[in-house]
């Protein structure tokens, strides 16, 4: 029995010097691992019955199909601490060099029975492993195309997802008959109008008889929405005659209102006018189209030509515009009168021989202006012209009917511009009844003396006209306002305010032409001072 357990134990010893030696002999040959250096010749030797060849082959093979950064990261010694300190995910990665189960590293120097059993069948396992992918590198496991990577990469659906998508495509089939059904369903024409003002989708196809059509309209009116009633309206007449239609609408006061609004916000002048004509409202329509052809072409042969239509199409078939058409008549005769004198004087203007045009050269151009500064033009630059010339200011006058007053107000105005006073003193004179003549003037001589002031007239002008003014308060403030001394004497002398002319005298300068004047008064003998 002793024999026998020591030579058991003589025999285990023996197993147990062999392991050393031989991993102190795999430690000897191989200092560094062979998985990290290409440079070692491993033709010379095997591991675990594995040759060093197939070995390197297996490892470039996973360097080829593992990232550096990943086999740097996860690399281990052997026994079992990484190489990589401080890295957090080292320990949570298994090594691509070491697979537990594949390559046991011994703990010490020493190994049990189980042990070596145990790796001599891994290394077993991965000699199987190396010879079936001997041969092979990793770019033969990559899928070759986009297409492959998309088929290895789609995930097949569940039967759970597949039912869930089914039931959304029956739901959107339904909602898509429920809308073809509802396209060529006849819905109650109040349904109808209430999906209109709900904003919901709607169809008026349906509505094929005249009568559906109106009740459509008669409903939409009911219910006071202009939407309803213009989708109505609309509906109506893109479907019947245009007879039938405008018969129809003209029966319905509010619907013809929201229509011919939504004509004016449409700008289709040309079926609001022929509208405002059925309904008899012709005034309406004739100044609409009155405003299309002002509104319309700067050119004046164009303009003219389609007053001349707008006349004859609205103004002269109705008797009550017959005040809008003498109006328009002479809108149209005014600018056949303006062309030839604008002409004319471009001419003029251009040779540079009237001597107006150079001293007051035109401003702009006299077409399209109206009556009065037609006449305040011709006043300034044709003043004189016989009647019988165009650019006549009396052919002006008679031409168009203007008064006296719009008359002498427009020549007095550009008469006194340019200075020309003996022009403006004729326009005031008139026969007496014993052959005489006298200044007289329709308009107040006040707003004379005020035109007259504002264009900087001469004092012996302006006492002239201020003498005409009837109103002695009125004479005397005017008179003491613009400074005419003279006038001013004069009324206080025919007031017989001795008072008054001597606090007057004292304001005035001494040696002075008007001084002495008013001290002459203050000792004429012949005048009855009332104080």
């Amino acid at each position: 029995m002793a024999a026998g357990r020591s030579m058991a134990g003589t025999h285990s010893r023996s197993v147990e010097e062999d392991d050393d030696d031989y991993w102190l002999l795999s430690t000897m040959k191989q200092k560094a691992s062979i998985f990290d250096d290409d440079d070692v010749d491993v033709s010379s030797f095997q591991l675990l019955g594995v040759s060093g060849s197939k070995v390197k082959n297996l490892s470039k093979s996973m360097k080829e199909s593992i990232s550096f950064d990943a086999i740097e990261e996860d690399a281990i010694n052997w026994d079992g601490s990484s190489t990589c300190s401080g890295s957090s995910t080292a320990s949570d990665l298994k090594s691509a060099r070491y697979r537990p189960g594949q390559l046991l590293a011994p703990s010490g120097v020493s190994t049990s029975r189980n042990s070596s059993s145990s790796s001599l069948l891994d290394s077993k396992t991965s000699s199987t492993i190396v010879k079936q992918d001997h041969g092979k590198s990793a770019s033969d496991h990559l899928p070759k195309s986009i297409a492959d990577a998309v088929k290895v990469q789609t995930k097949t659906a569940t039967n759970t997802e597949v039912a869930k998508l089914e039931a959304e495509a029956q739901f959107l089939r339904r909602q898509l008959n429920q809308s073809k059904r509802d396209r060529y369903e006849k819905l109650h024409v109040r349904d109808t109008v209430k999906r209109i003002l709900l904003g919901e989708p709607y169809s008026l196809e349906c509505y094929r008889s005249k009568e559906d059509k109106l009740a459509l309209l008669d409903t939409a009116v009911a219910m006071h929405d202009g939407n309803a009633i213009m989708a109505a309206v609309l509906f109506l007449k893109s479907t019947v005659k245009t007879q039938i239609f405008n018969q129809e609408i003209m029966s319905r006061a509010v619907a013809v209102n929201h229509y011919l609004e939504y004509l004016r916000s449409t700008r289709e002048y040309s079926q609001l006018a022929d509208m405002l004509g059925l309904l008899g409202r012709t005034e309406e329509a004739a100044m609409l189209k009155y405003k299309q052809v002002i509104r319309g072409s700067t050119d004046p042969q164009t303009k003219i030509r389609n007053l001349k239509q707008c006349l004859t199409a609205h103004f002269r078939t109705d008797p009550d515009l017959v005040q809008e058409m003498t109006q328009v008549h002479d809108q149209v005769s005014l600018l056949e009168t303006q062309l030839p004198i604008e002409e004319y004087d471009c001419q003029l203007e251009k040779e540079g021989k009237t001597t107006i045009f150079k001293d007051f050269p035109r401003t702009r151009s006299i077409v399209g202006t109206s009556a009065l500064s037609t006449l305040y033009y011709c006043c300034f630059y044709h003043y004189g012209l016989p009647e019988n010339n165009l650019a006549s200011p009396m052919a002006i006058k008679k031409q168009f009917r203007l008064t006296d007053k719009q008359y002498l107000w427009v020549a007095l105005s550009s008469r006194s511009r340019i200075r020309h006073w003996n022009d403006i003193e004729v326009l005031f004179h008139t026969k007496s009844w014993f052959g005489g003549s006298k200044l007289k003037s329709p308009i107040a001589f006040e707003r004379v003396v005020d035109v007259l002031f504002r264009t900087a007239a001469p004092p012996e002008i302006l006492s002239k006209y201020l003498k005409l003014v009837e109103n002695t308060e009125e004479r005397l403030s005017l008179s003491k306002k613009l400074k005419c001394h003279t006038v001013v004497i004069d009324t206080l002398v025919a007031a017989r305010d001795r008072q008054g002319l001597l606090a007057y005298a004292s304001k005035l300068e001494m040696g002075t032409n008007d001084h002495m004047l008013a001290q002459e008064a203050l000792r004429s003998p012949g005048t009855r001072w009332k104080n």
